[in-house]
């Protein structure tokens, strides 16, 4: 387990790192600054919502401006988790069972990781507000 939290707070450090190198100036260096935010906001809201605490200087990582990225990547999430869903109908009705639960499961994980980065992205606006 603790592996897990040093692996995971690498993570989180390298993809603060990734952020804070430079402002982006192309589309594609502010495309992968929203997606480190929001693999960040992904995980620090996973914590948030299974309940395994996390420090002080970790969710400070994830600042307003850091907050802001995330959410214009979860839109853009949004949008490509709408396009794979348009099918979802006839993809269950075409599938077998054991095909039937992976789609189901995709599903839940989509749901997962949007109301993960909502929670972290919440707390932060909400700390935001008390100072």
């Amino acid at each position: 387990m603790a592996e897990a939290v040093t692996s995971n707070r690498q993570l989180w450090a390298d993809l603060l790192q990734d952020a804070k190198q430079k402002v982006p100036e192309t589309k594609a260096e502010l495309l992968k600054v929203q997606k480190n935010a929001f693999s960040l906001a992904n995980a620090i809201g996973h914590c948030l919502r299974w309940g395994i605490s996390v420090s002080n200087e970790d969710f400070q990582m994830l600042t307003p401006t850091m907050a802001n990225a995330a959410i214009l990547e979860l839109k853009d999430f949004i949008s490509r988790v709408k396009v794979d869903l348009s099918k979802l109908e006839e993809d269950l009705d075409e599938a077998r069972d054991p095909s039937a639960e992976e789609i189901c499961v995709e599903l839940l994980d989509y749901r997962e990781s949007v109301a993960a980065v909502f929670e972290a992205v919440t707390q932060v606006y909400t700390t935001v507000d008390r100072e």
